[in-house]
């Protein structure tokens, strides 16, 4: 049955991905997706739809569980996937804006790595012998030493005791252990002599043994060609005295998105414990030691930091940090309170015209179509309609979330943020002016 789909065919189609062939993605606590793009709303009202690594433990055993397997058959048929929400938008979102340079995830996994014969080789019923991972993203720990506002325990350790004190004021269940960890390198290593592509994702990637481990046992095996890809707060760049960046020089092909999305106190808020000065420094140094490695910053988009983004943009093309290797901006889908779809509308215009003179800044400078580009497209998000009553219902819930971070983790949004206090005021007025 499946024989007859051919690969140019599957490329053209709205809905195909090539990820459940060749990838899986698990998280910390253990729970597997399809890929770090799935959406985890969803995931959240299907529990463990695709498994728990700690149960399976095999990346065979994994990707042929049943779900897995209905989703090829669903791809094959071009099926709609409601975990596939997050590219779907990304897809209607550049095409309204008219930008051809920034692709999905999904396109990416087509364009990648899709091949005749990974479809030849799937059952009529999906199941897949002999899986041979071409790219890896299993995120192996939750250790991480920052605490940013739109991350939360899961994903970073250093969130542990702000939750203790978050679930003693709020009477719930606090988290149970301070590190969350999967035992998944043993498995994983066999396919370190196939893979093509390994994507490093937090908690932060740099503070992980599995990391050094993957890498050292790439370079044992001469697979220095295998490509690397980074998602980094970039705050250290040494592991228990080993210095990563001198382990980078031997790969052919490095890309680090630094986490980043704004400067001085906005991002020292944001991004809780980071110290801007240190990551400009560590920026340099990349940049300066080792040029041949990509590095670009990779902001992510949400209420707390969108009006101080263009500001940003600036200094990193000043900087000389902008390259062509950038990621298309990322967007805070949850929590919904950060989320820019649930920004008043009166906000929404006024980043609207931010941004287009932002991009006439850009447009003097002939700057090229993957700088503009991410732009025009966050332009086309400011028009995503949300009703009033939604807004106001998130409005409410970020300056609560503000206020109780003031009381569990020790800071002052007020005085970090400036630009969200009046945000936040100004919504109170018009509301009462109704």
């Amino acid at each position: 049955m499946n024989t007859k789909k051919d690969i140019e065919s599957l490329k053209r189609t709205e809905r195909f991905c090539a990820a459940p062939w060749m990838h899986l993605h698990v998280q910390p606590e253990g729970a597997i997706s399809p890929c770090c793009m799935w959406d985890y709303t969803f995931e959240r009202a299907h529990p463990q739809q695709y498994g728990d690594w700690q149960d399976t433990n095999n990346v065979q055993a994994a990707m042929n569980v049943p779900a897995f397997q209905n989703l090829r058959k669903q791809l094959l048929n071009n099926e709609y996937q409601d975990g596939c929400a997050r590219c779907y938008d990304r897809e209607k979102t550049v095409g309204d804006s008219g930008v051809d340079n920034f692709i999905s995830m999904r396109q990416w996994f087509n364009q990648r790595f899709l091949d005749q014969d990974m479809i030849d080789r799937t059952e009529p019923d999906g199941y897949l012998p002999d899986i041979s991972l071409k790219y890896i993203d299993i995120r192996f720990s939750n250790i991480c030493n920052l605490k940013c506002r739109m991350c939360g325990h899961k994903l970073s350790s250093t969130w542990y005791d702000e939750e203790l004190k978050m679930a003693e004021l709020h009477h719930h269940d606090p988290p149970p252990n301070k590190f969350i960890q999967i035992d998944a390198y043993d498995d994983l290593e066999p396919h370190l002599e196939t893979v093509e592509e390994i994507y490093f994702a937090g908690g932060e990637p740099l503070l992980y043994p599995e990391h050094l481990k993957i890498l050292q046992r790439l370079i044992e095996l001469g697979r220095t060609n295998v490509d690397l890809k980074y998602n980094t707060n970039l705050t250290s760049l040494t592991y228990k005295r080993v210095d990563i960046l001198e382990l980078w020089k031997k790969f052919d092909r490095v890309q680090i998105g630094a986490s980043i999305d704004a400067t001085g106190d906005t991002v020292e808020y944001i991004r809780t414990k980071l110290n801007w000065n240190k990551f400009v420094e560590n920026f340099d140094k990349i940049k300066r030691e080792a040029p041949q490695i990509d590095i670009t910053p990779s902001p992510t988009v949400g209420i707390l930091n969108i009006e101080k983004l263009p500001e940003f943009e600036c200094f990193a093309w000043k900087k000389g940090w902008q390259t062509e290797f950038s990621f298309g901006l990322n967007y805070v889908m949850h929590p919904p309170y950060l989320n820019i779809y649930n920004m008043p509308k009166w906000y929404k215009q006024e980043m609207t015209e931010l941004f287009e003179k932002h991009l006439e800044w850009c447009n003097e400078r002939n700057l090229e179509p993957w700088m503009t580009g991410k732009i025009k497209e966050l332009i086309v998000r400011l028009e995503h309609d949300v009703d009033d009553a939604e807004v106001d219902i998130q409005m409410t819930t970020m300056e609560s979330m503000l206020n109780l971070w003031d009381k569990t983790g020790g800071l002052d949004w007020r005085a970090s943020l400036p630009h969200i206090d009046r945000l936040i005021a100004e919504h109170k007025r018009r509301k009462n002016e109704k």
